[in-house]
């Protein structure tokens, strides 16, 4: 029934695609939670310096985010500098962590991995 009103369509995120960026691959390649959580993360197939990686990790319905300079090599970035969130900010348990990169020219999330908090 049309009754004259306009109705927006829900608001979804812009997929990378359609911002430009090319997909990448993130792969955590090693992620501790003895003294809070840090992560190493490399993304494959690119060299930069520009990208912003990004932690998420989550538990419980609580969310805790930290960032960082991607560090380029000759074929890939390294995700590490930034990527630790201190042990007052978390709870001991089980968390999931991704790891993001996004760059003006490229974007992507890694599988989430679990990590023990003590």
């Amino acid at each position: 029934m049309d009754d004259g009103v306009a109705v927006d369509p829900p608001s979804t995120p812009v997929p990378p695609a359609e911002k430009g960026q090319a997909d990448v691959s993130v792969v955590i390649t090693s992620a501790s939670g003895a003294d809070g959580i840090s992560v190493v993360a490399l993304v494959e197939g690119i060299a930069e310096d520009d990208g912003l990686c990004t932690l998420t990790a989550d538990s419980s319905g609580i969310e805790v985010v930290a960032s960082g300079p991607g560090h380029g090599s000759v074929s890939s970035v390294s995700c590490a500098d930034g990527l630790e969130i201190p042990l007052d900010q978390l709870h001991s348990g089980d968390w999931s962590v991704t790891v993001s990169y996004e760059s003006d020219a490229y974007a992507g999330v890694s599988a989430a991995v679990s990590v023990e908090v003590a």
